[in-house]
C-alpha cells in the first residue's frame, strides 16, 4: 500500500478515467503541484519527527516548551541533547516540582547523578543535596554549574532548598589483568586397622528350686 508521500494523482483515478487521454494529462499536468504540497506537509508533522528535524527548528521547540536560556537550554551543548528535552518537556513539566523532575534534568543533560532528600543523609529540614557521580558529555566549569543550579530551580519543589552538589573526580581508563591459580591437594592412605571391637550375644539365665517336707506321727502311748 502507497502512502500519502508516495502516491501519485493517477493512481488515484478509476480504470474508466485512466482510458481517457485528456484527463490523464490533466492530472499528469497537475501531479507535481500536488506532490510538492504533499511534500511541505512533512514540515507540520513536528513531534513525531523530533529525530529528523535540523536544529534551527528544535531551538523553536526548546523556547515553544519553555526550555529557554534562563531555564538551562544553555547547557544543551549537543542536537541529541535538545532532542531528548524535547521528547520529554511534557513530562518534565508535569512533574515540575518533584524529585523526579530533577532526576529527568540530570539524565537529559547525561550527567549521572543522585538526588538525597534531608531526611536522607540527616541535613536540615526541606535541603537536599546532589551527588554528581559522572559528566559523560561535559565538563563542570563555573559557568556550567551556575546554569545548573539556574536549571535546578526551575524544577524543584519550591519549598526545597538545594545544600549543595558534590561532583565525584571519575577517571576511565582500560586494565588488563590476568591471574592464575593453581592448587593441589595430597591425600595419604593408610592400611586399614581395626580399633575396636564390639561382640553381642545373648545370655539366658534359669533357676528351680525343689523343697520336701517329711512328718512323722506315732501312736499316743
Amino acid at each position: 500500500m502507497n502512502d500519502i508521500y508516495s502516491v501519485s494523482l493517477l493512481d488515484l483515478l478509476p480504470e474508466s478515467l485512466k482510458r481517457d487521454p485528456d484527463m490523464v494529462a490533466l492530472t499528469k499536468a497537475i501531479d507535481p503541484e500536488i506532490q510538492e504540497i504533499v511534500e511541505k506537509l512533512k514540515n507540520v508533522e513536528i513531534l513525531s519527527r523530533i529525530d529528523e528535524l535540523p536544529e534551527p527548528v528544535l531551538d523553536h521547540l526548546l523556547y515553544q516548551f519553555h526550555i529557554t536560556f534562563d531555564e538551562g537550554a544553555g547547557l544543551i551543548t549537543s542536537i541529541e541533547e535538545k532532542r531528548r528535552f524535547i521528547k520529554n518537556a511534557i513530562q518534565m513539566h508535569r512533574l515540575k516540582g518533584t524529585k523526579r523532575a530533577l532526576e529527568l534534568v540530570l539524565e537529559m543533560l547525561d550527567i549521572r547523578g543522585v538526588i538525597k532528600e534531608w531526611f536522607e543523609y540527616g541535613g536540615e529540614p526541606y535541603h537536599f543535596r546532589i551527588d554528581i557521580l559522572e559528566v559523560t558529555t561535559k565538563g563542570l566549569s563555573n559557568e556550567i554549574l551556575g546554569l545548573l543550579d539556574r536549571l535546578i530551580e526551575q524544577y524543584k519543589r519550591k519549598s526545597a532548598w538545594l545544600e549543595s552538589i558534590r561532583i565525584y573526580l571519575t577517571n576511565k581508563g582500560k586494565m588488563h589483568l590476568a591471574s592464575v591459580l593453581q592448587s593441589g591437594e595430597e591425600i595419604t592412605v593408610y592400611p586399614w586397622q581395626q580399633r575396636e571391637i564390639e561382640t553381642k550375644g545373648y545370655a539366658r539365665f534359669g533357676s528351680s528350686a525343689v523343697t520336701v517336707e517329711t512328718m512323722t506321727v506315732y501312736p499316743r502311748g
